[in-house]
Protein backbone atom coordinates (compact mmCIF):
# COMPACT_ATOMS: atom_id res chain seq x y z
CA UNK A 1 0.00 0.00 0.00
CA UNK A 2 1.51 3.27 -0.80
CA UNK A 3 2.37 5.69 2.16
CA UNK A 4 0.08 8.30 1.54
CA UNK A 5 -2.37 5.87 2.03
CA UNK A 6 -0.90 4.36 5.51
CA UNK A 7 -2.54 5.88 8.64
CA UNK A 8 0.68 5.50 11.12
CA UNK A 9 0.41 8.22 13.54
CA UNK A 10 -1.26 7.49 17.04
CA UNK A 11 -2.99 11.10 17.33
CA UNK A 12 -4.71 10.01 14.40
CA UNK A 13 -5.89 6.25 15.16
CA UNK A 14 -6.88 7.98 18.12
CA UNK A 15 -9.50 10.40 16.43
CA UNK A 16 -10.19 8.08 14.22
CA UNK A 17 -11.44 6.21 17.12
CA UNK A 18 -13.03 8.63 18.97
CA UNK A 19 -14.90 10.47 16.23
CA UNK A 20 -15.98 7.68 13.65
CA UNK A 21 -18.55 5.36 13.16
CA UNK A 22 -17.53 1.49 14.01
CA UNK A 23 -18.92 -1.35 12.42
CA UNK A 24 -18.61 -5.05 14.13
CA UNK A 25 -18.13 -8.05 11.92
CA UNK A 26 -16.89 -11.55 13.43
CA UNK A 27 -13.25 -11.30 12.10
CA UNK A 28 -12.61 -7.26 12.23
CA UNK A 29 -13.88 -3.99 13.68
CA UNK A 30 -13.72 -0.95 11.08
CA UNK A 31 -13.90 2.09 12.26
CA UNK A 32 -14.27 5.12 9.37
CA UNK A 33 -13.75 8.81 9.88
CA UNK A 34 -13.57 12.22 7.30
CA UNK A 35 -10.02 12.54 6.50
CA UNK A 36 -7.33 14.92 6.87
CA UNK A 37 -5.69 14.43 4.06
CA UNK A 38 -6.66 14.54 0.59
CA UNK A 39 -6.11 10.60 0.42
CA UNK A 40 -8.05 7.63 1.88
CA UNK A 41 -5.66 6.60 4.64
CA UNK A 42 -5.90 2.99 5.93
CA UNK A 43 -4.51 2.04 9.80
CA UNK A 44 -4.36 -1.64 10.92
CA UNK A 45 -4.81 -3.07 14.70
CA UNK A 46 -3.68 -6.52 15.20
CA UNK A 47 -3.63 -7.42 18.99
CA UNK A 48 -0.89 -10.02 20.56
CA UNK A 49 -3.71 -11.56 21.71
CA UNK A 50 -4.24 -13.14 17.87
CA UNK A 51 -0.68 -15.02 18.71
CA UNK A 52 2.88 -14.70 17.80
CA UNK A 53 4.73 -12.80 15.78
CA UNK A 54 3.82 -14.71 12.54
CA UNK A 55 0.27 -15.17 13.43
CA UNK A 56 -0.20 -11.34 13.90
CA UNK A 57 1.81 -10.59 10.55
CA UNK A 58 -0.02 -13.09 8.69
CA UNK A 59 -2.92 -11.55 9.62
CA UNK A 60 -1.72 -8.10 9.42
CA UNK A 61 -0.81 -9.05 5.69
CA UNK A 62 -3.97 -9.86 4.78
CA UNK A 63 -5.90 -7.81 6.02
CA UNK A 64 -3.59 -5.15 4.12
CA UNK A 65 -3.95 -6.91 0.94
CA UNK A 66 -7.50 -6.86 1.36
CA UNK A 67 -8.18 -3.09 1.61
CA UNK A 68 -5.67 -2.60 -0.88
CA UNK A 69 -7.60 -4.46 -3.38
CA UNK A 70 -10.79 -1.89 -2.37
CA UNK A 71 -8.55 1.20 -2.44
CA UNK A 72 -9.89 2.93 -5.20
CA UNK A 73 -13.82 2.23 -4.46
CA UNK A 74 -13.25 3.57 -1.17
CA UNK A 75 -14.59 7.51 -0.64
CA UNK A 76 -11.54 9.93 -1.25
CA UNK A 77 -10.72 11.83 2.33
CA UNK A 78 -11.55 9.22 4.50
CA UNK A 79 -9.40 7.33 7.26
CA UNK A 80 -10.26 4.14 8.66
CA UNK A 81 -9.08 2.07 11.07
CA UNK A 82 -9.13 -1.72 10.82
CA UNK A 83 -8.88 -4.10 14.27
CA UNK A 84 -8.58 -7.56 13.66
CA UNK A 85 -10.52 -10.21 16.43
CA UNK A 86 -8.63 -12.89 17.27
CA UNK A 87 -11.35 -15.66 14.59
CA UNK A 88 -9.27 -14.13 11.90
CA UNK A 89 -6.29 -15.80 12.71
CA UNK A 90 -7.78 -18.98 11.75
CA UNK A 91 -9.60 -18.20 8.77
CA UNK A 92 -8.45 -18.05 4.88
CA UNK A 93 -7.74 -15.08 2.98
CA UNK A 94 -10.91 -15.18 1.05
CA UNK A 95 -12.78 -14.98 4.24
CA UNK A 96 -11.22 -12.12 5.56
CA UNK A 97 -11.40 -10.49 2.13
CA UNK A 98 -15.01 -10.82 2.22
CA UNK A 99 -15.21 -9.77 5.62
CA UNK A 100 -13.58 -6.65 5.29
CA UNK A 101 -15.50 -6.19 2.08
CA UNK A 102 -19.03 -6.21 4.08
CA UNK A 103 -17.19 -3.84 7.20
CA UNK A 104 -16.46 -1.22 4.40
CA UNK A 105 -19.98 -1.64 2.53
CA UNK A 106 -22.00 -1.52 5.97
CA UNK A 107 -19.89 1.75 7.05
CA UNK A 108 -20.89 3.43 4.06
CA UNK A 109 -17.15 4.43 3.01
CA UNK A 110 -17.77 2.77 -1.07
CA UNK A 111 -17.75 5.65 -3.19
CA UNK A 112 -19.41 2.93 -5.97
CA UNK A 113 -23.07 2.17 -5.91
CA UNK A 114 -23.51 0.47 -2.32
CA UNK A 115 -25.78 -2.95 -2.67
CA UNK A 116 -28.86 -3.67 -1.10
CA UNK A 117 -30.76 -6.63 0.91
CA UNK A 118 -32.08 -7.79 -2.22
CA UNK A 119 -29.13 -8.26 -4.51
CA UNK A 120 -29.94 -4.98 -6.13
CA UNK A 121 -27.70 -1.76 -5.82
CA UNK A 122 -28.44 1.82 -5.49
CA UNK A 123 -26.19 4.95 -6.75
CA UNK A 124 -25.76 7.66 -4.05
CA UNK A 125 -26.45 11.19 -5.11
CA UNK A 126 -23.65 13.29 -3.86
CA UNK A 127 -25.35 16.31 -2.60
Amino acid sequence: MPKANRLCRSRDFRRVRQVGATVREPLVVLTAAPGLAAATRIGFVVSRKLGGAVARNRVRRRLRVACASRLAAISPARDVVVVARSAARDVSYQVIDAAVGAALAKAGVLAGPSPQADGTCETRSSS
